[in-house]
């Protein structure tokens, strides 16, 4: 029977999902930087996001909407490095589809959990 829920892998996995996350946040930050006044609020939201992506909250949504951004900005002008940011956005669904890894607030909110059920 397949399993209806999400695993939060630990060990060597845990670490590369940890890197993933870290560098999607890097990007977003990155392009915040490039597209956006530092201080306006749009910036602030994205390095927020960014921020929360790296502590592994919120991972599966921020991961997916890092995706389907990244998709908009290459469907909406002519860019150098499209091959770049399409990859980018792959590796984001990637991400969201995977989940955040052991090392992420996610799975101290919502990892395994033992019931114990009253005899």
């Amino acid at each position: 029977m397949k399993q209806l829920f999400s695993v939060y892998p630990a060990g060597l996995a845990g670490a590369a999902l940890l890197l993933l996350r870290c560098s999607l946040a890097l990007v977003l930050t990155s392009s915040a930087s490039e597209y956006l006044d530092l201080r306006s609020w749009p910036a602030l939201v994205v390095n927020g996001l960014a921020i929360a992506l790296v502590a592994g909250f919120a991972t599966r949504i921020i991961a997916a909407s890092a995706s389907v951004a990244g998709l908009l900005v290459l469907a909406a002008g002519d860019h150098a490095m499209w091959i770049l940011l399409l990859g980018r956005s792959i590796d984001a669904l990637a991400l969201a589809l995977i989940g955040p890894g052991a090392y992420s607030i996610d799975a101290l909110l919502f990892g395994r959990a033992t019931i114990t059920l009253p005899k």
